[in-house]
């Protein structure tokens, strides 16, 4: 999951790299402005990841993402997940995180085990990310890929094998429940 985490942090801060300093999206250096894209930029970089992906969302129009719904509110989830197993804070047992904190999307750190299913999950939440961001922001994912493109799966065949393993596995898991 870290790993999915990593290139979610990765991928908002290059986004917004290129599209403050490198683009102009916002016009800044088109107005003389080169300062204060210094100074956002630099303010961005001391905000937490979500709020780097949220307030990125926000550029244009003041749209961003819906926080209540995918693919945001699984992002939430997997850093829940993420903070809870980097922090490890003593946690009563009766206390449900697997209901609770991950949406019954990932399992208790400490009680379960994660899964094929998981990691496909941490994919598609973080490639559903990207291409809401890109979606709201109404910019062009494919040539912002040309320069930064770190995609969750290997290639094509790659992906297909990880889903049919994790519906196999799911199925086997389902008879036996």
């Amino acid at each position: 999951m870290s790993k999915k985490t990593g290139a979610a942090i990765s991928y908002v801060n290059s986004l917004g790299f290129h599209l403050l300093q490198e683009k102009d999206f916002l016009g800044l250096f088109h107005a003389g402005h080169e300062s204060t894209t210094e100074v956002l930029i630099a303010a961005i970089e001391k905000m937490s990841t979500l709020t780097k992906w949220e307030t990125l969302g926000k550029l244009k129009k003041g749209k961003g993402f819906n926080k209540s719904t995918s693919p945001f509110q699984d992002l939430k989830i997997l850093f829940n997940y993420r903070n809870d197993i980097a922090h490890d804070k003593v946690v009563d047992y009766s206390e449900d995180r697997e209901n609770k904190r991950y949406n019954n999307k990932l399992p208790d750190p400490v009680t379960g085990f994660l899964s094929l299913n998981h990691v496909v999950f941490a994919a598609d939440t973080y490639w559903g990310m990207i291409s809401e961001i890109h979606s709201i922001l109404d910019t062009d994912m494919t040539a912002f890929h040309k320069h930064y493109n770190l995609k969750p799966w290997f290639n094509d065949n790659f992906e297909q094998e990880a889903r049919g393993a994790s519906n196999a596995y799911l199925k086997v898991t389902e008879q036996e429940g």
